[in-house]
């Protein structure tokens, strides 16, 4: 269950589902933090043109919350980081 260690809870409001039936998106009450690493949602980062910028503050201390040391960006942050945003070629360039 979402919020079993951290005690940061979502109430499911409603669920909609797209045209192709690809994709859901959930209207939730959150109660606390949402991310694991801190912040009200997994989309506190903005994409620019030099790469990613946090762009809100943390929710909370995930140190305090998990009990253990705060980790840093894994592999597959750094890859996709690495690969798709600061690649000069990069599809998301030509968006921003």
């Amino acid at each position: 269950m979402k919020g079993e260690v951290s005690g940061h809870i979502q109430r499911v409001l409603g669920a909609r589902v797209n045209c192709e039936m690809s994709s859901m998106l959930f209207t939730v009450d959150q109660m606390g933090g949402c991310c694991h690493k801190g912040y009200g949602t997994c989309f506190y980062r903005a994409v620019s043109g030099r790469g990613l910028k946090v762009i809100e503050g943390r929710a909370f201390e995930p140190s305090v919350v998990y009990r253990c040391r705060r980790q840093s960006a894994t592999h597959t942050e750094k890859k996709f980081t690495n690969r798709y945003l600061l690649h000069p070629k990069s599809p998301l360039g030509k968006v921003l």
